[in-house]
């Protein structure tokens, strides 16, 4: 399944998630994945993001969706996303399986 837009998914929380083959955040805003091109969190890789179009079950739940620290909140308000804080048993699910 790619890139699903769920009417009953809470799109008033975003999730960060890894790609570790290709290295990469895939964030999850408003229903929709968008994949940075690094593993950086900055304005720069936030206005070059692009539409995530791999498989859901290639990403995991970063563990700074889990383990938030201030600064990492901090960033993540200049960019406009709404980050909340996740139980850590949700740490290294698919996106699959959080979404389900």
């Amino acid at each position: 399944m790619k890139n699903p837009t769920s009417r009953t998914a809470n799109r008033m929380i975003d999730v960060i998630f890894v790609h570790p083959k290709h290295r990469s955040y895939v964030i999850w805003h408003n229903g929709v994945f968008y994949q940075l091109t690094r593993m950086n969190l900055t304005q720069k890789a936030w206005d070059r993001r692009a539409v995530y179009d791999g498989l859901l079950d290639e990403i995991f739940v970063a563990k700074e969706s889990c383990e938030q620290g201030e600064t990492d909140e901090r960033a993540w308000q200049e960019l406009g996303l709404n980050v909340v804080k996740l139980p850590d048993e949700l740490h290294s699910i698919t996106a699959s399986k959080f979404l389900a």
